[in-house]
């Protein structure tokens, strides 16, 4: 090897460039479709980047790239299940503890999928800098969707007088003021972005 001019690697090392190259797939111990996010052309992929917008993150794990991380409430499980079956991920959900309450946490270390998401917006550390998806308008409803089913709430007076209030919370402004704008396209509703007591912003 060193005649023909190949440099001796330790196994980390070998390992650490291998990673770079072609991703952790190198280190894949559990199934899952690594082209699914490569391209935004239904409803139910463009749901899915909303929820993941809205309540999944993006992290660098130590020597296997990419790493996409959503964590839930344990009552919210099955919406968990059915997004792994989606993206053919075939391993565990695990149940962790935080604030001393059950959550259901999804954990896949996927080189490809974390770049196809970046590339749909989803970034590390987004909470602040989220931007809206800029989508072909026939997903965007979708899109939103699964934005509220992240972040969203829907409630309605006791009295029932009231309609049925839909909303949205992000920490990033340009959410809320797309928000509004789509509501207002949709229903007439020109309320726009609030505040709340955390800093947060919210629009019905």
């Amino acid at each position: 090897l060193k005649r023909l001019g190949v440099p001796l690697r330790s196994a980390s090392e070998a390992k650490r460039i291998a990673i770079l190259r072609d991703g952790p797939q190198v280190n894949r111990v559990y199934q899952v479709n690594e082209d699914y996010f490569a391209a935004i052309d239904t409803p139910a992929k463009a749901r899915w980047l909303g929820f993941i917008a809205a309540d999944g993150c993006l992290s660098r794990k130590k020597n296997a790239g990419l790493q996409l991380i959503i964590q839930i409430q344990e009552q919210d499980r099955p919406h968990l299940e059915a997004f792994a079956a989606a993206i053919g991920y075939d391993g565990p959900i695990a149940t962790v503890a935080r604030k001393g309450r059950p959550h259901a946490r999804l954990a896949i270390c996927c080189q490809r999928i974390g770049m196809d998401l970046q590339r749909h917006g989803v970034t590390p550390k987004k909470s602040l800098t989220l931007q809206p998806w800029q989508g072909p308008p026939e997903l965007m409803r979708h899109w939103w969707a699964g934005m509220v089913d992240g972040d969203g709430t829907i409630t309605q007076a006791r009295t029932g007088r009231k309609p049925w209030l839909l909303s949205l919370v992000s920490g990033s402004l340009p959410i809320i003021e797309a928000w509004c704008d789509f509501v207002a396209a949709h229903s007439g509703n020109t309320k726009r972005p609030k505040h709340d007591k955390r800093g947060a912003f919210y629009g019905t």
